[in-house]
């Protein structure tokens, strides 16, 4: 049976890799070279890899926190291990992400008071959350629940003037590799991963930390060793080798998938500034996961929106990942299959 992926979103992959033959050092040097174009950074900015997003958050915040005192503002719409490792002080690793292949190890952190915020609230008034004390503010690019647009330059430099210590640090999980990104332009830290929209198997995360935040807090680069992450580099760089970022042709699949929708009177999502790339069904909670599984057996891979964020989304649903390699085709195909689970 064919399978159809429409799971980028979400992005987990079984390891499937057995033999690597390319050089570690290799990989490592063209897989930095790739995150530099596809983040627009020089080879004179910082870059630094870890094993997930969550390690490479904690190797920012250790080296600023341990200097300076600021509020911590998060996302509720962010995933939820985030506000966990406030709490607990380390990595939660049996919660994160982790490698296929290479150990992930355990990271001391610190406990620290956080503040939860509604990201929307947050566009409207930033100054109504946090105020203008010295804060350092957590947040997506884009929500993995809706997949609305969060991040702006306006929003960026709104933050700045309410305090120029602030500090905004951007999760760029489901923006990376799907659409452009600039982190210069609009944050002062964003975090990456492998999996997801680059499309390789779980999982490197990567950091780009400001200069003069590096120079102040005298943050040091950290790295993974590519003999231990040999074959998470190799899927990395096969898959950016083979990546396509095309929001134009993603824009034309959402808006004829949208319509193939109406047509058979399935309702979806819509948020202000949303991007093409993610796509909502509303969806029962109770037969949601349910849903999900029997999509699978029926060769539909997608997922849901509930489960993994600070606050549940006010509506579950099924979540389609849209690519510029999407097939109409499939998606019609998904809609039929779809159609049939929920007429029964």
């Amino acid at each position: 049976m064919k399978l159809i992926y429409l799971n980028q979103a979400n992005g987990i992959k079984p390891p499937l890799i057995k033999r690597v033959r390319e050089s570690p050092d290799r990989l490592l040097l063209e897989f930095t070279s790739q995150l530099r174009n596809l983040l627009c950074l020089s080879e004179k900015d910082f870059l630094s890899l870890s094993q997930n997003t969550t390690t490479s958050l904690i190797y920012a915040l250790i080296s600023i926190l341990s200097k300076e005192d600021h509020s911590i503002f998060i996302s509720t719409h962010e995933i939820r291990w985030f506000e966990k490792l406030f709490k607990i002080g380390e990595l939660p690793v049996h919660e994160t992400t982790y490698p296929n292949y290479a150990s992930q190890q355990e990271i001391i952190f610190l406990k620290k008071k956080i503040f939860l915020f509604d990201p929307n609230k947050f566009i409207e008034n930033p100054e109504k959350i946090i105020g203008v004390k010295k804060s350092i503010v957590i947040m997506s690019d884009i929500s993995r629940m809706t997949g609305q647009i969060f991040l702006s330059h306006s929003l960026y430099k709104k933050i700045k003037q309410l305090n120029k210590e602030n500090i905004l640090i951007i999760d760029g999980a489901e923006s990376v590799g799907v659409t452009p990104v600039n982190p210069k332009k609009n944050s002062d830290v964003y975090l990456g991963l492998t999996y997801k929209f680059i499309g390789a198997e779980p999982t490197i995360g990567f950091c780009w930390v400001r200069k003069k935040i590096v120079e102040k807090f005298k943050i040091k680069p950290w790295t993974i060793d590519p003999v231990l992450f040999n074959k998470e580099l190799f899927s990395a760089v096969t898959s950016i080798r083979k990546l396509t970022i095309d929001q134009s042709l993603i824009k034309k699949i959402r808006k004829d998938f949208e319509l193939y929708l109406r047509k058979n009177e399935i309702p979806y999502i819509t948020t202000t500034n949303q991007a093409p790339h993610i796509l909502i069904i509303p969806w029962g909670e109770k037969s949601l996961e349910k849903t999900i599984v029997e999509l699978g057996s029926r060769g539909f891979i997608v997922s849901h929106n509930i489960n993994y964020s600070i606050k549940e989304p006010a509506i579950p649903g099924i979540r389609v990942s849209i690519t510029p390699k999407t097939s109409l085709s499939d998606l019609r195909k998904f809609i039929c299959v779809l159609l049939e689970i929920k007429n029964r």
